[in-house]
């Protein structure tokens, strides 16, 4: 019985970390399509945090369920990390917050053979009749320009499809939810053929993944995933995904666009 433990002690490698302390157990909201459950890979951004974790030597698993849940489920150390999260200074004294992995902006979109433009300034948009969601925030000085002729809807499918049968002049817009929706839903059938987004952005919110300060060594495993992240931005590997979930394409799609959350 010595011998049989002898040769199993000497035979299997001591790495120093058990299989739980080197799998790092990610939480999200459905938000597609940055990430979902149902989406191909988990979303777009979902693959990104596969390879930051593959580079940095940790596996991952992905859960999904109710915003305040995950929030949590990570505030009280059931889950390692929830991703899909803005930047606030709150959330940064509460969690060990990631270099941003990607960014969320908001735009205005047009149809392409529209003349509309703009050029940063409430002025420019008075002409315009313009679609927004009803509850969404967009920025302050938008929301208060009495000025403006905004049109609400209960969604963004029914803004766009507004925008494609000329109802609105633009509509405002997260950019890639824009381009998600344009490709995969079959009521806006080649409606990416039809439609530019215009610039400047509106707003941009950097995206963040939230470690919980209850998890062990999470101060170490947060700097192995930002610098796995540091080195995949200077390699151009988020860039190669983004255009493999088809957010780039030759007219520079990838400026990306966000709604509150």
């Amino acid at each position: 019985m010595l011998c049989v433990l002898a040769v199993i002690l000497v035979s299997t490698p001591w790495t120093g970390l058990s299989e739980d302390e080197t799998t790092l157990s990610f939480v999200s909201v459905n938000w597609e399509p940055y990430a979902g459950e149902f989406l191909p890979e988990k979303g777009f951004t979902t693959a990104i945090i596969k390879e930051a974790c593959s580079r940095a030597g940790f596996k991952a698993t992905f859960h999904f369920m109710p915003w305040n849940r995950a929030v949590e489920g990570v505030r009280n150390g059931q889950f390692d990390v929830l991703y899909s999260a803005y930047y606030s200074r709150e959330r940064a004294e509460e969690f060990g917050l990631s270099r941003p992995y990607a960014h969320s902006p908001l735009v205005l979109c047009a149809r392409y053979d529209s003349s509309a433009s703009w050029n940063g300034t409430i002025e420019s948009l008075v002409p315009y009749r313009i679609g927004i969601v009803r509850g969404y925030v967009n920025t302050p000085e938008f929301d208060s320009a009495a000025v403006l002729h905004k049109e609400e809807t209960n969604s963004d499918l029914l803004n766009l499809r507004k925008l494609l049968g000329r109802r609105v002049d633009m509509i405002t817009i997260d950019k890639y939810l824009a381009i998600f929706m344009l490709k995969s839903n079959p009521t806006l059938e080649d409606g990416i053929q039809n439609v530019r987004f215009l610039t400047p952005q509106m707003d941009v919110r950097s995206v963040h993944a939230m470690f919980s300060r209850k998890r062990p060594q999470w101060e170490q495993h947060l700097a192995q995933f930002d610098k796995a992240l540091e080195e995949m931005e200077q390699d151009g590997t988020i860039e190669d995904i983004k255009l493999r979930f088809g957010f780039l394409t030759p007219d520079d799609l990838g400026e990306a666009g966000a709604v509150s959350r």
